[in-house]
Protein backbone atom coordinates (compact mmCIF):
# COMPACT_ATOMS: atom_id res chain seq x y z
CA UNK A 1 0.00 0.00 0.00
CA UNK A 2 1.36 3.40 -0.91
CA UNK A 3 1.41 6.02 1.81
CA UNK A 4 2.21 9.74 2.07
CA UNK A 5 4.26 12.07 4.27
CA UNK A 6 1.33 12.66 6.63
CA UNK A 7 0.88 8.94 7.29
CA UNK A 8 4.63 8.61 7.86
CA UNK A 9 4.59 11.50 10.30
CA UNK A 10 1.64 10.17 12.31
CA UNK A 11 2.74 6.52 12.46
CA UNK A 12 6.51 6.78 12.94
CA UNK A 13 7.44 5.16 16.24
CA UNK A 14 10.43 7.43 16.87
CA UNK A 15 10.47 11.04 18.18
CA UNK A 16 9.81 13.72 15.56
CA UNK A 17 11.21 17.19 16.22
CA UNK A 18 9.55 19.15 13.46
CA UNK A 19 7.98 18.70 10.05
CA UNK A 20 7.43 20.83 6.96
CA UNK A 21 4.76 19.22 4.80
CA UNK A 22 3.45 21.04 1.76
CA UNK A 23 2.22 18.15 -0.39
CA UNK A 24 -1.42 17.06 -0.75
CA UNK A 25 -2.75 15.06 2.17
CA UNK A 26 -5.02 13.15 -0.24
CA UNK A 27 -2.49 11.50 -2.53
CA UNK A 28 -0.39 8.48 -1.51
CA UNK A 29 2.69 8.66 -3.74
CA UNK A 30 5.24 6.89 -1.50
CA UNK A 31 5.90 3.25 -2.34
CA UNK A 32 9.28 2.59 -0.73
CA UNK A 33 12.43 3.83 1.04
CA UNK A 34 15.74 5.12 -0.35
CA UNK A 35 18.99 6.62 1.00
CA UNK A 36 20.21 9.88 -0.44
CA UNK A 37 23.27 9.50 -2.67
CA UNK A 38 25.06 12.64 -3.81
CA UNK A 39 24.99 12.95 -7.55
CA UNK A 40 21.81 10.91 -7.86
CA UNK A 41 18.48 12.73 -8.14
CA UNK A 42 16.06 11.61 -5.35
CA UNK A 43 13.06 9.59 -6.58
CA UNK A 44 9.81 11.39 -5.51
CA UNK A 45 7.95 8.09 -5.03
CA UNK A 46 10.37 7.05 -2.29
CA UNK A 47 10.77 8.31 1.28
CA UNK A 48 14.38 9.51 1.16
CA UNK A 49 16.57 9.24 4.28
CA UNK A 50 19.27 11.89 4.40
CA UNK A 51 21.93 13.08 6.84
CA UNK A 52 21.49 16.64 8.06
CA UNK A 53 24.75 17.79 6.47
CA UNK A 54 23.49 16.56 3.09
CA UNK A 55 19.95 17.93 3.35
CA UNK A 56 20.59 21.20 1.52
CA UNK A 57 22.20 19.32 -1.36
CA UNK A 58 19.37 16.80 -1.44
CA UNK A 59 16.71 19.49 -1.63
CA UNK A 60 18.44 21.52 -4.33
CA UNK A 61 16.49 21.51 -7.61
CA UNK A 62 13.93 19.01 -6.24
CA UNK A 63 10.24 19.97 -6.46
CA UNK A 64 8.52 16.95 -4.91
CA UNK A 65 9.27 14.10 -2.57
CA UNK A 66 9.59 13.28 1.11
CA UNK A 67 12.84 13.57 3.09
CA UNK A 68 13.51 12.30 6.62
CA UNK A 69 16.47 13.69 8.46
CA UNK A 70 17.89 13.21 12.01
CA UNK A 71 18.41 16.61 13.60
CA UNK A 72 19.58 17.92 16.93
CA UNK A 73 18.33 21.45 17.42
CA UNK A 74 21.13 23.94 17.75
CA UNK A 75 23.82 21.36 16.97
CA UNK A 76 26.90 22.03 14.92
CA UNK A 77 25.51 19.82 12.19
CA UNK A 78 22.26 21.71 12.10
CA UNK A 79 20.67 21.54 8.64
CA UNK A 80 19.83 24.51 6.51
CA UNK A 81 17.74 27.23 8.25
CA UNK A 82 14.13 26.32 8.98
CA UNK A 83 12.87 29.27 6.99
CA UNK A 84 14.58 27.95 3.88
CA UNK A 85 13.30 24.46 4.49
CA UNK A 86 9.71 25.60 4.96
CA UNK A 87 9.80 27.39 1.61
CA UNK A 88 10.87 24.33 -0.33
CA UNK A 89 8.37 22.18 -2.18
CA UNK A 90 9.45 18.71 -0.92
CA UNK A 91 8.22 17.49 2.46
CA UNK A 92 10.79 17.36 5.25
CA UNK A 93 10.44 15.48 8.54
CA UNK A 94 13.08 16.07 11.20
CA UNK A 95 13.46 13.20 13.65
CA UNK A 96 15.41 13.36 16.89
CA UNK A 97 19.15 13.62 16.34
CA UNK A 98 19.79 10.69 18.65
CA UNK A 99 18.28 8.39 15.99
CA UNK A 100 20.90 6.96 13.64
CA UNK A 101 20.22 6.12 10.02
CA UNK A 102 19.73 2.43 10.71
CA UNK A 103 17.09 3.14 13.35
CA UNK A 104 15.43 5.66 11.05
CA UNK A 105 15.33 3.11 8.24
CA UNK A 106 13.75 0.48 10.50
CA UNK A 107 11.16 2.96 11.77
CA UNK A 108 10.14 4.03 8.26
CA UNK A 109 10.13 0.41 7.06
CA UNK A 110 7.86 -0.41 10.00
CA UNK A 111 5.28 2.12 8.78
CA UNK A 112 5.33 0.73 5.25
CA UNK A 113 5.04 -2.82 6.58
CA UNK A 114 2.11 -1.89 8.84
CA UNK A 115 0.14 -0.51 5.93
CA UNK A 116 1.10 -3.35 3.62
CA UNK A 117 -0.44 -5.69 6.19
CA UNK A 118 -3.55 -3.50 6.27
CA UNK A 119 -3.84 -3.79 2.49
CA UNK A 120 -3.49 -7.57 2.67
CA UNK A 121 -6.27 -7.63 5.23
CA UNK A 122 -8.54 -5.44 3.09
CA UNK A 123 -7.93 -7.59 0.01
CA UNK A 124 -8.69 -10.68 2.07
CA UNK A 125 -12.03 -9.16 3.05
CA UNK A 126 -12.82 -8.67 -0.63
CA UNK A 127 -12.09 -12.31 -1.37
CA UNK A 128 -14.36 -13.32 1.51
CA UNK A 129 -17.13 -11.01 0.22
CA UNK A 130 -17.20 -9.52 3.72
CA UNK A 131 -19.89 -7.07 4.88
CA UNK A 132 -19.04 -3.38 4.68
CA UNK A 133 -18.67 -2.88 8.42
CA UNK A 134 -15.66 -5.23 8.49
CA UNK A 135 -13.83 -2.90 6.11
CA UNK A 136 -14.62 -0.06 8.50
CA UNK A 137 -13.41 -2.17 11.43
CA UNK A 138 -10.10 -2.74 9.64
CA UNK A 139 -9.51 1.04 9.39
CA UNK A 140 -10.78 1.75 12.90
CA UNK A 141 -7.36 1.42 14.59
CA UNK A 142 -6.11 4.16 12.26
CA UNK A 143 -9.05 6.53 11.89
CA UNK A 144 -9.90 5.71 15.53
CA UNK A 145 -13.05 7.82 15.50
CA UNK A 146 -16.46 6.26 14.70
CA UNK A 147 -16.84 5.51 10.98
CA UNK A 148 -20.18 5.38 9.16
CA UNK A 149 -21.68 5.30 5.70
CA UNK A 150 -24.98 7.02 4.93
CA UNK A 151 -26.73 6.63 1.60
CA UNK A 152 -27.88 9.70 -0.30
CA UNK A 153 -31.38 9.14 1.07
CA UNK A 154 -29.85 9.32 4.57
CA UNK A 155 -30.06 5.67 5.55
CA UNK A 156 -27.32 4.25 7.78
CA UNK A 157 -25.63 1.53 5.71
CA UNK A 158 -22.93 0.53 8.19
CA UNK A 159 -20.94 1.83 11.13
CA UNK A 160 -17.72 0.89 12.93
CA UNK A 161 -17.01 2.11 16.46
CA UNK A 162 -14.67 1.14 19.28
CA UNK A 163 -16.13 -0.62 22.29
CA UNK A 164 -17.41 1.92 24.78
CA UNK A 165 -19.90 2.36 27.58
CA UNK A 166 -23.45 2.70 26.22
CA UNK A 167 -23.72 6.37 27.16
CA UNK A 168 -20.57 7.14 25.15
CA UNK A 169 -21.60 5.40 21.95
CA UNK A 170 -22.62 7.27 18.83
CA UNK A 171 -24.25 4.35 16.99
CA UNK A 172 -26.37 1.39 18.04
CA UNK A 173 -27.18 -1.89 16.32
CA UNK A 174 -30.89 -1.13 15.94
CA UNK A 175 -30.06 1.99 13.86
CA UNK A 176 -28.62 -0.04 10.99
CA UNK A 177 -30.59 0.44 7.76
CA UNK A 178 -32.70 3.08 9.47
CA UNK A 179 -33.24 6.55 8.04
CA UNK A 180 -32.60 9.79 9.84
CA UNK A 181 -35.83 11.15 11.36
CA UNK A 182 -37.99 13.09 8.90
CA UNK A 183 -37.57 16.32 10.82
CA UNK A 184 -33.78 15.98 10.71
CA UNK A 185 -33.88 15.32 6.96
CA UNK A 186 -36.02 18.42 6.45
CA UNK A 187 -33.55 20.48 8.50
CA UNK A 188 -30.63 19.24 6.40
CA UNK A 189 -32.48 20.15 3.21
CA UNK A 190 -32.31 23.82 4.20
CA UNK A 191 -28.89 23.65 5.90
CA UNK A 192 -26.57 25.90 3.89
CA UNK A 193 -23.40 24.01 4.79
CA UNK A 194 -24.92 20.64 3.94
CA UNK A 195 -26.12 21.90 0.56
CA UNK A 196 -22.71 23.34 -0.26
CA UNK A 197 -20.95 20.05 0.50
CA UNK A 198 -23.16 17.88 -1.75
CA UNK A 199 -21.02 18.70 -4.78
CA UNK A 200 -17.68 18.11 -3.02
CA UNK A 201 -15.47 15.59 -4.82
CA UNK A 202 -12.70 15.44 -2.22
CA UNK A 203 -12.79 14.81 1.55
CA UNK A 204 -13.92 17.82 3.56
CA UNK A 205 -14.68 18.84 7.13
CA UNK A 206 -18.31 19.32 8.14
CA UNK A 207 -18.30 21.80 11.03
CA UNK A 208 -19.47 21.11 14.57
CA UNK A 209 -22.34 23.62 14.26
CA UNK A 210 -25.07 20.99 13.81
CA UNK A 211 -24.02 17.97 15.87
CA UNK A 212 -21.44 19.40 18.26
CA UNK A 213 -18.45 17.61 16.70
CA UNK A 214 -16.63 17.92 13.42
CA UNK A 215 -16.94 15.23 10.76
CA UNK A 216 -14.45 14.25 8.10
CA UNK A 217 -16.60 13.35 5.08
CA UNK A 218 -16.17 12.01 1.59
CA UNK A 219 -18.97 11.79 -0.98
CA UNK A 220 -19.08 8.50 -2.86
CA UNK A 221 -20.09 8.78 -6.50
CA UNK A 222 -21.04 6.32 -9.20
CA UNK A 223 -20.81 7.64 -12.75
CA UNK A 224 -20.51 11.13 -11.29
CA UNK A 225 -23.74 10.72 -9.29
CA UNK A 226 -23.64 11.20 -5.53
CA UNK A 227 -24.76 7.94 -3.91
CA UNK A 228 -23.43 7.94 -0.34
CA UNK A 229 -21.33 9.75 2.26
CA UNK A 230 -18.50 8.09 4.19
CA UNK A 231 -17.70 9.80 7.48
CA UNK A 232 -15.28 9.77 10.42
CA UNK A 233 -16.72 11.59 13.45
CA UNK A 234 -14.32 13.61 15.58
CA UNK A 235 -15.52 12.30 18.95
CA UNK A 236 -12.69 10.08 20.25
CA UNK A 237 -9.57 11.96 19.16
CA UNK A 238 -8.77 15.06 17.06
CA UNK A 239 -8.79 14.49 13.32
CA UNK A 240 -5.35 14.27 11.72
CA UNK A 241 -4.04 15.14 8.28
CA UNK A 242 -3.33 11.46 7.58
CA UNK A 243 -7.03 10.69 8.11
CA UNK A 244 -7.90 12.30 4.78
CA UNK A 245 -5.92 9.81 2.70
CA UNK A 246 -7.02 6.88 4.89
CA UNK A 247 -10.70 7.81 4.50
CA UNK A 248 -10.19 7.92 0.72
CA UNK A 249 -8.48 4.54 0.91
CA UNK A 250 -11.46 3.07 2.76
CA UNK A 251 -13.85 4.73 0.29
CA UNK A 252 -12.27 2.87 -2.64
CA UNK A 253 -12.95 -0.50 -0.98
CA UNK A 254 -16.45 0.46 0.12
CA UNK A 255 -17.43 1.62 -3.37
CA UNK A 256 -15.97 -1.54 -4.90
CA UNK A 257 -17.96 -3.74 -2.53
CA UNK A 258 -21.15 -1.75 -3.07
CA UNK A 259 -20.89 -2.44 -6.79
CA UNK A 260 -19.93 -6.07 -6.23
CA UNK A 261 -22.92 -6.64 -3.95
CA UNK A 262 -25.23 -4.62 -6.24
CA UNK A 263 -26.51 -2.72 -3.24
CA UNK A 264 -29.77 -0.78 -3.60
CA UNK A 265 -30.11 1.96 -1.01
CA UNK A 266 -33.86 2.27 -1.47
CA UNK A 267 -34.46 -1.29 -0.23
CA UNK A 268 -35.99 -2.31 -3.56
CA UNK A 269 -35.56 -5.90 -4.66
CA UNK A 270 -33.02 -6.65 -7.32
CA UNK A 271 -34.23 -5.80 -10.85
CA UNK A 272 -37.21 -3.72 -9.67
CA UNK A 273 -35.72 -0.32 -10.55
CA UNK A 274 -34.37 -1.67 -13.81
CA UNK A 275 -37.79 -3.08 -14.80
CA UNK A 276 -39.69 0.05 -13.76
CA UNK A 277 -37.29 2.22 -15.74
CA UNK A 278 -37.86 0.10 -18.85
CA UNK A 279 -41.64 0.11 -18.44
CA UNK A 280 -41.79 3.88 -17.96
CA UNK A 281 -39.78 4.33 -21.16
CA UNK A 282 -42.33 2.27 -23.06
CA UNK A 283 -40.08 -0.77 -23.34
CA UNK A 284 -40.75 -4.36 -22.37
CA UNK A 285 -39.08 -5.48 -19.15
CA UNK A 286 -37.34 -8.84 -19.11
CA UNK A 287 -40.03 -11.25 -18.01
CA UNK A 288 -37.78 -13.28 -15.68
CA UNK A 289 -36.41 -10.14 -14.02
CA UNK A 290 -39.88 -8.70 -13.58
CA UNK A 291 -41.12 -11.94 -11.99
CA UNK A 292 -38.20 -11.93 -9.51
CA UNK A 293 -38.81 -8.29 -8.56
CA UNK A 294 -42.58 -8.73 -8.13
CA UNK A 295 -42.16 -11.93 -6.11
CA UNK A 296 -39.69 -10.23 -3.77
CA UNK A 297 -42.16 -7.37 -3.34
CA UNK A 298 -44.99 -9.79 -2.61
CA UNK A 299 -46.85 -8.50 -5.67
CA UNK A 300 -48.43 -10.20 -8.66
CA UNK A 301 -48.38 -9.21 -12.30
CA UNK A 302 -52.19 -8.83 -12.50
CA UNK A 303 -52.75 -6.93 -9.23
CA UNK A 304 -54.60 -3.61 -9.37
CA UNK A 305 -52.14 -0.75 -9.79
CA UNK A 306 -52.07 3.02 -9.84
CA UNK A 307 -49.35 5.31 -11.20
CA UNK A 308 -48.60 8.62 -9.48
CA UNK A 309 -46.10 11.15 -10.83
CA UNK A 310 -44.85 13.88 -8.50
CA UNK A 311 -42.91 16.73 -10.05
CA UNK A 312 -40.07 17.72 -7.74
CA UNK A 313 -39.52 21.41 -7.15
CA UNK A 314 -36.42 23.13 -8.51
CA UNK A 315 -35.36 23.58 -4.90
CA UNK A 316 -35.47 19.84 -4.21
CA UNK A 317 -33.54 19.16 -7.41
CA UNK A 318 -30.91 21.76 -6.60
CA UNK A 319 -30.18 20.44 -3.11
CA UNK A 320 -30.43 16.79 -4.20
CA UNK A 321 -33.54 16.40 -2.05
CA UNK A 322 -35.46 14.39 -4.64
CA UNK A 323 -34.42 10.96 -3.38
CA UNK A 324 -35.24 11.66 0.30
CA UNK A 325 -38.61 12.99 -0.90
CA UNK A 326 -39.15 9.82 -2.96
CA UNK A 327 -38.40 7.66 0.07
CA UNK A 328 -40.81 9.67 2.17
CA UNK A 329 -43.56 9.27 -0.42
CA UNK A 330 -42.85 5.57 -0.68
CA UNK A 331 -43.09 5.25 3.07
CA UNK A 332 -46.37 7.22 3.18
CA UNK A 333 -48.07 5.37 0.34
CA UNK A 334 -48.06 1.79 1.55
CA UNK A 335 -47.22 -0.96 -0.95
CA UNK A 336 -45.62 1.43 -3.39
CA UNK A 337 -42.28 1.66 -5.19
CA UNK A 338 -40.69 4.99 -6.09
CA UNK A 339 -38.47 5.65 -9.09
CA UNK A 340 -36.63 8.97 -9.55
CA UNK A 341 -36.24 10.25 -13.12
CA UNK A 342 -34.90 13.76 -13.68
CA UNK A 343 -37.47 16.09 -12.10
CA UNK A 344 -40.06 13.35 -11.57
CA UNK A 345 -40.79 10.90 -8.78
CA UNK A 346 -42.81 8.02 -10.21
CA UNK A 347 -44.77 5.94 -7.72
CA UNK A 348 -46.24 2.58 -8.65
CA UNK A 349 -48.90 1.82 -6.05
CA UNK A 350 -50.28 -1.70 -5.60
CA UNK A 351 -53.95 -1.23 -4.71
CA UNK A 352 -54.57 -4.97 -4.35
CA UNK A 353 -52.02 -5.23 -1.52
CA UNK A 354 -52.87 -1.94 0.11
CA UNK A 355 -54.89 -1.82 3.29
CA UNK A 356 -56.24 1.65 2.46
CA UNK A 357 -58.84 2.62 -0.18
CA UNK A 358 -57.64 4.58 -3.19
CA UNK A 359 -58.90 7.96 -2.02
CA UNK A 360 -57.41 7.50 1.45
CA UNK A 361 -54.04 6.80 -0.15
CA UNK A 362 -54.28 9.89 -2.30
CA UNK A 363 -55.37 12.03 0.62
CA UNK A 364 -52.11 11.12 2.35
CA UNK A 365 -50.29 12.18 -0.80
CA UNK A 366 -52.02 15.57 -0.96
CA UNK A 367 -50.75 16.43 2.54
CA UNK A 368 -47.13 16.03 1.40
CA UNK A 369 -47.81 17.91 -1.84
CA UNK A 370 -49.19 20.92 0.00
CA UNK A 371 -46.33 20.88 2.47
CA UNK A 372 -43.71 20.86 -0.29
CA UNK A 373 -45.60 23.04 -2.80
CA UNK A 374 -45.55 20.15 -5.27
CA UNK A 375 -47.78 18.97 -8.12
CA UNK A 376 -48.81 15.39 -8.85
CA UNK A 377 -50.76 13.51 -11.49
CA UNK A 378 -52.69 10.29 -10.86
CA UNK A 379 -53.51 7.69 -13.51
CA UNK A 380 -56.56 5.49 -13.74
CA UNK A 381 -56.37 2.06 -12.13
CA UNK A 382 -54.97 -0.73 -14.27
CA UNK A 383 -54.64 -4.48 -13.97
CA UNK A 384 -51.29 -5.49 -15.45
CA UNK A 385 -48.01 -4.05 -14.22
CA UNK A 386 -46.69 -4.32 -17.78
CA UNK A 387 -49.04 -1.47 -18.74
CA UNK A 388 -47.35 0.88 -16.28
CA UNK A 389 -45.73 2.92 -19.07
CA UNK A 390 -49.09 3.86 -20.62
CA UNK A 391 -50.55 4.82 -17.27
CA UNK A 392 -47.42 6.76 -16.38
CA UNK A 393 -48.19 8.89 -19.44
CA UNK A 394 -51.74 9.39 -18.11
CA UNK A 395 -50.36 10.76 -14.83
CA UNK A 396 -47.98 13.12 -16.66
CA UNK A 397 -50.82 14.27 -18.91
CA UNK A 398 -53.04 14.96 -15.90
CA UNK A 399 -50.44 17.40 -14.52
CA UNK A 400 -49.75 18.91 -17.92
CA UNK A 401 -53.40 19.71 -18.65
CA UNK A 402 -54.60 20.14 -15.08
CA UNK A 403 -51.98 22.71 -14.18
CA UNK A 404 -53.19 24.86 -17.08
CA UNK A 405 -56.85 24.58 -16.24
CA UNK A 406 -56.68 24.52 -12.44
CA UNK A 407 -53.31 25.97 -11.39
CA UNK A 408 -54.34 26.16 -7.72
CA UNK A 409 -54.81 22.39 -7.39
CA UNK A 410 -52.10 20.13 -5.93
CA UNK A 411 -53.25 16.81 -7.34
CA UNK A 412 -54.70 16.08 -10.77
CA UNK A 413 -56.65 12.93 -11.68
CA UNK A 414 -56.48 11.74 -15.26
CA UNK A 415 -60.19 10.91 -15.38
CA UNK A 416 -60.91 14.62 -14.89
CA UNK A 417 -58.86 15.53 -17.96
CA UNK A 418 -59.26 12.46 -20.17
CA UNK A 419 -61.64 14.17 -22.58
CA UNK A 420 -59.42 17.22 -22.82
CA UNK A 421 -56.53 14.90 -23.70
CA UNK A 422 -58.57 13.17 -26.40
CA UNK A 423 -59.52 16.52 -27.83
CA UNK A 424 -55.91 17.64 -27.92
CA UNK A 425 -54.91 14.40 -29.61
CA UNK A 426 -57.76 14.93 -32.08
CA UNK A 427 -56.41 18.32 -33.01
CA UNK A 428 -52.98 16.80 -33.62
CA UNK A 429 -51.43 20.24 -33.67
CA UNK A 430 -53.82 21.60 -36.28
CA UNK A 431 -55.56 24.97 -35.92
CA UNK A 432 -59.14 24.87 -34.69
CA UNK A 433 -60.50 26.45 -37.88
CA UNK A 434 -59.35 23.51 -39.96
CA UNK A 435 -61.48 21.11 -37.88
CA UNK A 436 -64.80 22.94 -38.47
CA UNK A 437 -67.10 21.11 -40.97
CA UNK A 438 -68.17 23.18 -43.97
CA UNK A 439 -71.85 23.10 -42.96
CA UNK A 440 -71.03 24.47 -39.52
CA UNK A 441 -68.79 27.09 -41.11
CA UNK A 442 -71.73 28.28 -43.28
CA UNK A 443 -73.89 28.58 -40.16
CA UNK A 444 -71.20 30.55 -38.30
CA UNK A 445 -70.77 32.89 -41.26
CA UNK A 446 -74.53 33.46 -41.42
CA UNK A 447 -74.61 34.33 -37.69
CA UNK A 448 -71.78 36.80 -38.19
CA UNK A 449 -73.50 38.54 -41.14
CA UNK A 450 -77.01 38.60 -39.66
CA UNK A 451 -76.03 39.00 -36.00
CA UNK A 452 -77.84 35.78 -35.07
CA UNK A 453 -77.05 32.98 -32.58
CA UNK A 454 -78.08 29.88 -34.51
CA UNK A 455 -74.68 28.22 -33.91
CA UNK A 456 -75.15 28.59 -30.16
CA UNK A 457 -78.63 27.13 -30.39
CA UNK A 458 -77.29 24.12 -32.33
CA UNK A 459 -74.59 23.52 -29.68
CA UNK A 460 -77.12 23.54 -26.85
CA UNK A 461 -79.49 21.30 -28.82
CA UNK A 462 -76.76 18.67 -29.37
CA UNK A 463 -75.55 18.84 -25.79
CA UNK A 464 -79.07 18.25 -24.56
CA UNK A 465 -79.18 15.06 -26.66
CA UNK A 466 -81.62 16.70 -29.13
CA UNK A 467 -84.31 16.95 -26.44
CA UNK A 468 -86.39 20.00 -27.39
CA UNK A 469 -87.88 20.54 -23.92
CA UNK A 470 -84.43 20.62 -22.27
CA UNK A 471 -83.01 22.81 -25.03
CA UNK A 472 -85.66 25.56 -24.83
CA UNK A 473 -85.30 25.60 -21.04
CA UNK A 474 -81.54 26.30 -21.35
CA UNK A 475 -82.03 28.79 -24.19
CA UNK A 476 -84.96 30.37 -22.36
CA UNK A 477 -87.19 30.69 -25.48
CA UNK A 478 -90.55 29.48 -26.71
CA UNK A 479 -90.93 26.11 -28.42
CA UNK A 480 -92.17 27.58 -31.69
CA UNK A 481 -89.25 30.00 -31.83
CA UNK A 482 -86.72 27.22 -31.37
CA UNK A 483 -88.43 24.94 -33.94
CA UNK A 484 -88.19 27.78 -36.46
CA UNK A 485 -84.48 28.23 -35.60
CA UNK A 486 -83.87 24.49 -35.96
CA UNK A 487 -85.44 24.55 -39.41
CA UNK A 488 -83.21 27.48 -40.45
CA UNK A 489 -80.12 25.69 -39.01
CA UNK A 490 -80.75 22.68 -41.21
CA UNK A 491 -81.52 24.81 -44.28
CA UNK A 492 -78.36 26.95 -43.93
CA UNK A 493 -75.90 24.28 -42.84
CA UNK A 494 -77.17 21.25 -44.68
CA UNK A 495 -75.95 19.15 -41.72
CA UNK A 496 -77.60 15.74 -41.37
CA UNK A 497 -78.32 15.83 -37.65
CA UNK A 498 -80.07 12.47 -37.75
CA UNK A 499 -76.69 10.75 -38.29
CA UNK A 500 -74.79 9.86 -35.04
CA UNK A 501 -71.34 10.42 -36.57
CA UNK A 502 -72.30 13.94 -37.65
CA UNK A 503 -73.57 14.78 -34.18
CA UNK A 504 -70.40 13.34 -32.52
CA UNK A 505 -68.12 15.32 -34.81
CA UNK A 506 -70.04 18.53 -34.08
CA UNK A 507 -69.92 17.92 -30.32
CA UNK A 508 -66.14 17.37 -30.45
CA UNK A 509 -65.59 20.47 -32.55
CA UNK A 510 -67.76 22.57 -30.22
CA UNK A 511 -65.73 21.30 -27.23
CA UNK A 512 -62.44 22.12 -28.97
CA UNK A 513 -63.74 25.58 -29.77
CA UNK A 514 -64.67 26.10 -26.12
CA UNK A 515 -61.21 24.93 -25.01
CA UNK A 516 -59.43 27.36 -27.34
CA UNK A 517 -61.52 30.44 -26.72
Amino acid sequence: MNINSYILLDYLKIPVRKSYLTSSNLQRPLRGIAFFREGRRPEPSYATLVQSKELETALRNVETGCFLCPHTAGGADSPMPEKAVSQTTPDVIFVDGSVDMTELYEAVRGVFQEFEELEQKMNGLIREDAPLNLFGNALLPYLYNPISLYSENMRLIFYSERKKALKERIYFEHELNMFLPDEEIQELKIDKEYNETIDAVEPFIFSANRWGYRILCHNLREGGIYIARLMALETDRPLRQSDYALLLYLADYVLYMMNKKEMHFNNHPRYLDECLQQLMEGQKAKREHLEIALTDMGWRRDDRYLCVVVFASRYDQRIRGTIPLALRLEKTLQESAALVRDDQIILLVNLSRNSFPRMDILQRLVYILREGMLKAGVSREFRSVELAGDYYQQAVTAVWIGNRKNPMFWCYYYEDYALARLLEKGRDGRCTQSLIPSGLRRLMDYDERKHQRLTHALKIYLRQNMRIADTIRVLYMQRATFLYQLKRIQEISGLKLDQPDVRLELLIVFRIMDETE
